[in-house]
């Protein structure tokens, strides 16, 4: 049997769906960016706001123990509720507790022990949507047709140019 007549396997037969890649991409340069400015400028904002050293490295803490925490403690969240759903809770909590320290400083309402919270609460889910989104991309690779190795050298390249971009 020629190569050209061989039986099709029903994965290549399916229709090649590249956007759920994109999407875990774009959630991933969206959710690392965002990591990334918040563990740079918390600690700016809170030195701007108060003048005192001591209170920046206390939010330079505070915007990254949990992400110590959230990584020991991830996997078995990850594990329990599923990839997906894991990615996406991760993802909207991050987004909800940002998106508060604006609107409570606009209100008048964000003290410092506050935005230390919502700093905390923000980081402390990333790196169990991270790793959800890791084991993710497999499946969604195979979905696109892409080999692995591309797909994981996008990733990594998603990766890094989110957390340069979002750094500086």
């Amino acid at each position: 049997m020629s190569a050209s007549s061989a039986p099709l396997d029903p994965v290549d037969r399916a229709p090649r769906r590249r956007l759920p890649l994109v999407a875990l991409f774009a959630a991933q340069l969206f959710s690392l960016g965002g990591n990334a400015i918040a563990i740079v400028a918390v600690p700016l904002i809170v030195l701007q706001q108060t003048g005192s050293p001591l209170a920046a490295g206390v939010a330079g803490i505070f915007a990254t123990v949990p992400l110590v925490i959230g990584g020991a403690l991830g996997g078995v969240l990850v594990d329990r509720f599923g990839y997906r759903a894991s990615s996406i809770a991760a993802d909207v909590a991050s987004g909800v507790t940002v998106l508060a320290i604006p609107l409570f400083d606009a209100a008048g309402l964000l003290s410092f022990g506050l935005l230390l919270a919502l700093v905390f609460l923000g980081g402390l889910l990333d790196p169990p949507g991270d790793t959800a989104k890791t084991v993710l991309m497999p499946e969604l690779a195979a979905l696109a047709h892409t080999p692995l190795a591309r797909a994981a050298g996008a990733q990594s390249a998603v990766q890094r140019t989110a957390t340069m971009v979002g750094a500086g």
